[in-house]
């Protein structure tokens, strides 16, 4: 089978990104929407898979500092040009490990990023040790109890959302080629695995699932 056409890394995905996300991923403005009231009180904000910086978008101001972390130049390229020069914001390329050891945070989100991989585990336990006590990380990823079930449910969405065809095939091709999908009892069990505390469903948009966590 040929390789799916998408990366994260290709100037064209993240040129449309913004554009399509919307649908591609059920309940991601709502997604977007809910993050400002998680962290009412957060000085110092840890975006990771920061992407275009639609996060990072709703986040600013209110004497909020945030740094955005992403493996991807094309997407940290889209999101220079959206911030311009706001000092506010700090996007560095890499992945959470590259960040410096004594850098912490009280507040973290990580969108969109487990789902495609096997060891979410190991991602979320680098993001806990850069967070101070009392700290809430959110994360929102797909999960599935049937996961032939719901990737035909998902590719049906696509087609009901006006997709090319030749697009929607594309996509079916990254689902089964490139995502880690966990059943949710699983998904959360590894929040937990990973040090964090009061794990927490916050919403369930299909199957792309919304979590709390916190740093006891």
């Amino acid at each position: 089978m040929e390789s799916p056409q998408f990366s994260f890394g290709s100037a064209a995905v993240a040129a449309r990104y913004d554009e399509t996300a919307p649908r591609l991923v059920p309940g991601y403005q709502e997604v977007l929407a809910a993050i400002p009231s998680l962290f009412p009180s957060a000085t110092r904000l840890l975006v990771v898979g920061c992407g275009t910086g639609r996060e990072i978008d709703v986040l600013r101001g209110e004497g909020r500092r945030i740094v955005g972390v992403d493996p991807a130049q094309a997407m940290l390229d889209v999101a220079r040009e959206r911030f311009g020069g706001d000092r506010s914001v700090q996007l560095l390329w890499g992945e959470v490990d590259n960040l410096a050891p004594d850098d912490e945070f009280d507040g973290a989100t990580c969108l969109l990023v487990g789902h495609f991989l096997a060891d979410k585990v190991r991602l979320w336990r680098s993001i806990r040790r850069h967070l101070a006590t009392g700290s809430v990380l959110m994360t929102a990823d797909f999960c599935s109890d049937d996961v032939p079930a719901d990737r035909d449910a998902w590719i049906h969405m696509l087609t009901e959302n006006g997709l090319p065809p030749a697009f929607i095939e594309n996509e079916r091709q990254v689902f089964d080629q490139k995502f880690n999908i966990s059943s949710c009892a699983a998904y959360l069990e590894g929040l937990t695995e990973a040090g964090f505390d009061e794990v927490t469903v916050l919403a369930r948009h299909h199957w792309t699932t919304v979590v709390t966590a916190r740093v006891s």
